[in-house]
């Protein structure tokens, strides 16, 4: 399970800091889930925990294990993202009864990510619990999959923009807004590179800090989830700055501003993405319906909030 400080840790570190197909270990501090830990403690996992009780080791070791990774784009579910997967490798020097392990992005101390018992079935928390004797000269691997996706749609969605008329008079505007992916390119996972793992590690996570933008555009604006928003052309808007967090609340906002030197421009869209200043190949677009275009003057700022919130998933 993810408990509460697990929660708080989503938007204090980067999803993941070595990318696929690489076997380095993760340095302290570097990524949501840079540690695993083991320990004897048999007590059920709480929301409330912080540990994992005494801990017999904790470890960052691939033991040589590259990290496979995967793009999701699933018409059928209607999500994109990804999966990775990275080993955690144990060598033990002595006798010990595991029954509890846990995720943590420290090499000590620390507010673990992720908490559960050793399991009959480690991809079922039903399952029963079981104890691993493990004795000198054992080797216990740890294999974990860190599967992110964000809804595939774009819906029609009304907002408000101050200080404009709108379709009535008080700012409300209609648009198309939502995830898009034109291809099932995985990308790299660094920021500013245009795939699908770093729309996903650096424009949707909350812990994610610099490496997106937002970008208008004036000419015909596409709202279909599986295509660009349109061709480049318009008015680039700067990078992003995320709010402050608030311990507990598990809502991050990330700022995107059009300056009075920026979109300056008639526009029929808006594209947020891990790449700054371009349409790019899949991010979040906001596409204008009614009315269908928006008016920006050197005049004027165009601020716009993209609200990440995340839960612990309930059986």
């Amino acid at each position: 399970m993810i408990p509460n400080a697990g929660l708080d840790n989503i938007a204090a570190y980067p999803a993941w800091n070595n990318f696929a197909g690489s076997s380095n270990a993760d340095s302290s501090g570097s990524q949501w889930l840079a540690y695993a830990a083991i320990s004897e403690d048999s007590t059920e996992p709480q929301a409330t925990d912080f540990n994992i009780g005494t801990e017999k080791m904790r470890t960052n070791s691939t033991g040589g294990f590259s990290r496979p990774a995967t793009a999701i784009r699933d018409p059928n579910t209607n999500r994109v993202g990804l999966s990775l997967e990275r080993a955690f490798v144990f060598n033990i020097t002595s006798a010990m009864n595991i029954t509890k392990y846990g995720y943590v992005p420290v090499s000590s101390g620390g507010n673990f990510s992720w908490i559960d018992l050793m399991r009959v079935d480690p991809d079922d928390p039903e399952s029963s619990p079981v104890t691993l004797n493990l004795v000198d000269g054992d080797q216990l691997q740890l294999w974990c999959t860190l599967t992110i996706t964000v809804p595939w749609s774009v819906d029609l969605e009304s907002f408000v923009i101050t200080g404009a008329p709108g379709k009535d008079g008080a700012g409300t505007h209609d648009a198309w807004c939502g995830f898009y992916a034109a291809s099932s390119t995985l990308g790299t996972g660094t920021g500013g590179d245009d795939f699908i793992a770093a729309m996903i590690g650096w424009l949707f996570w909350p812990g994610a800090s610099g490496g997106r933008g937002c970008y208008a555009i004036f000419a015909p604006a596409n709202a279909a989830r599986d295509a660009a928003i349109g061709p480049f052309g318009g008015g680039s808007g700067s990078t992003s700055v995320s709010a402050a967090y608030v311990s507990g609340t598990y809502v991050r906002d990330k700022v995107f501003k059009f300056t009075t030197a920026q979109g300056n421009i008639t526009m029929t869209g808006i594209n947020l993405q891990s790449g700054v200043g371009s349409v790019g190949s899949c991010g979040f677009k906001i596409v204008f319906d009614d009315p269908s275009t928006f008016t920006k003057a050197n005049t004027h700022e165009l601020t716009l909030t993209f609200r990440v919130s995340w839960q612990e998933a309930t059986a």
